[in-house]
């Protein structure tokens, strides 16, 4: 059973060792955390658009990497902000390329923040508490989460 208090997370990365990290980091928050994960474009924008109509799966936050299998995180961002069900969702890049091209180019889509991936574990640690601070137990999401 889900905690109903559980911020909900749709974690979007298609490498395994990032996604263990992410979800280690993310799951030893004070704050209670749901997080899905998907592996790839296509299955977020499958995930989103099932979870439309639902309050109990929709994401309160979207964690998505850039370079995906299928349909790239820039494609699912571009989606996301075209559709009038989702336009309003918190989305977060967490992409391994901190070229100013890509930053400005997430934020010109609708990125409401782009973070570079950590190269160390304590680095994840750091990322995964100032995320869940920020996004979980400080700012007010669109959802009410």
């Amino acid at each position: 059973m889900t905690d109903p208090r559980a911020i909900r997370l749709l974690l979007v990365e298609d490498d395994p060792g990032d996604q263990l990290l992410i979800r280690q980091v993310i799951e030893s928050s004070t704050v209670p955390v749901q997080c899905v994960t998907v592996s790839d474009g296509g299955e977020a924008l499958d995930y989103l658009s099932g979870s439309i109509g639902s309050d109990d799966t929709r994401p309160d936050l979207v964690l998505l990497d850039l370079n995906l299998p299928r349909i790239s995180g820039w494609e699912v961002l571009r989606r996301i902000r075209k559709d009038d069900a989702l336009c309003e969702l918190p989305v977060v890049i967490l992409s391994t390329s901190s070229w100013a091209r890509d930053v400005r180019g997430a934020y010109r889509l609708g990125a409401n923040s782009y973070v570079s991936k950590p190269v160390t574990f304590e680095e994840f640690e750091r990322l995964g508490q100032l995320l869940c601070d920020y996004w979980f137990a400080l700012a007010l999401l669109p959802s009410g989460g």
